[in-house]
């Protein structure tokens, strides 16, 4: 159904769009919007970053969003993230995302323990974690975010 490939630096100008909608940065820890330059200098940074993957998924030749899994310390904790682009929501691609991603992250970084801050009151992305495995640590979660994880490998 879908494709993953390594972030390049002709994703920036979609992946800046995408993180800039309104849905995306309603369900984001930082909701405020991110001028192009600010969005350009990370972006820059991220693609010569080893603790960085940053994966683009497409769908017939045609982006359909992306997932990123940083690496939080040495013991191959990763937090991962996803973004479904607009024109490509509500057709169960969150889950293809979510699932191809965590076998790319397998084949490129090891087995690994991945976390998922999920705001409470994003039910579908909370239903796409969940049915990929990933479970609420409630001992980590807060009001506002759910802290999901599961082991890969």
């Amino acid at each position: 159904m879908i494709s993953l490939r390594r972030f390049t630096q002709d994703d920036v100008r979609d992946l800046w769009l995408w993180r800039n909608e309104e849905e995306t940065r309603r369900n984001s820890r930082d909701t405020a919007p991110v001028a192009f330059e600010t969005h350009d200098q990370w972006c820059a940074r991220s693609l010569t970053n080893p603790d960085r993957f940053i994966l683009i998924a497409e769908r017939e030749a045609a982006k359909a969003g992306m997932i990123r899994f940083d690496r939080l310390d040495a013991r191959d904790v990763f937090r991962v993230s996803i973004i479904v682009a607009p024109g490509q929501r509500g057709a169960g691609m969150g889950r293809a995302i979510l699932s191809a991603g965590c076998d790319a992250l397998l084949a490129l970084a090891g087995p690994a323990r991945l976390e998922a801050e999920i705001r409470e009151e994003n039910i579908a992305s909370r239903r796409v974690f969940e049915s990929c495995g990933f479970g609420k640590d409630d001992s980590r979660s807060d009001a506002a975010f759910g802290l999901f994880t599961r082991l890969i490998g």
